[in-house]
């Protein structure tokens, strides 16, 4: 699970070898890589009271950015311990209380399921070549009422000669004495081919 809030990684620096918050059940949420926010001294006192920790606001050790910094791994450790003893929904819980955006990362399985990612078109089914209906990922990018383009299969080696030759000018004599000479190819199906 991960916070999305920034200031803890503002505190341990770049350097930081604190990774990770550990919840209940083997559950990671990612640290100074994933929690924090960018406005340190306003948010830091929202984390003291989360955790029911107030007696830290004030605390010179991690009170300030720079301070933080330099006193990170025990910080991320009070974090480490406060966080272990919520489950994922009682953690949940808190940081929705407490207005802190946030979400569970969630695994491959678990996303193929998910309605939103498939209502949003980041999940879609398309027919391979051969007739097979397979999943494919969707751009999470989207610019206005612009619909993503409809999935086509890439053409074959050759599949495409006939047509494009025929665009550029070249007769079908000429397309047939260049298949034949083993200048190009065609596949079966296309022109010629």
């Amino acid at each position: 699970y991960t916070l999305d809030t920034t200031s803890l990684q503002e505190i341990a620096g770049p350097n930081s070898e604190m990774k990770s918050l550990k919840l209940n059940q083997g559950d990671v949420a990612d640290l100074p890589d994933g929690l924090g926010t960018v406005e340190y001294e306003r948010f830091y006192p929202v984390y003291c009271r989360m955790i029911g920790r107030e007696d830290l606001i004030d605390d010179p050790r991690f009170n300030t950015v720079d301070a933080g910094k330099e006193n990170a791994a025990e910080l991320v450790a009070i974090f480490d311990q406060a966080f272990a003893k919520w489950d994922w929904d009682e953690c949940d819980n808190v940081l929705t209380q407490y207005d802190v955006a946030h979400d569970r990362i969630n695994h491959m399985s678990d996303v193929i399921t998910d309605d939103q990612a498939w209502q949003n078109g980041y999940l879609y089914h398309y027919t391979t070549r051969g007739g097979a209906e397979d999943l494919m990922i969707g751009s999470p990018i989207k610019f206005g009422e612009n619909e993503a383009p409809v999935h086509k299969n890439a053409p074959r080696l050759g599949e495409d000669t006939v047509q494009i030759l025929t665009e550029l000018g070249y007769s079908a004599d000429q397309i047939e004495h260049l298949v034949a000479t083993g200048v190009t190819k065609t596949v079966a199906g296309s022109a010629k081919g």
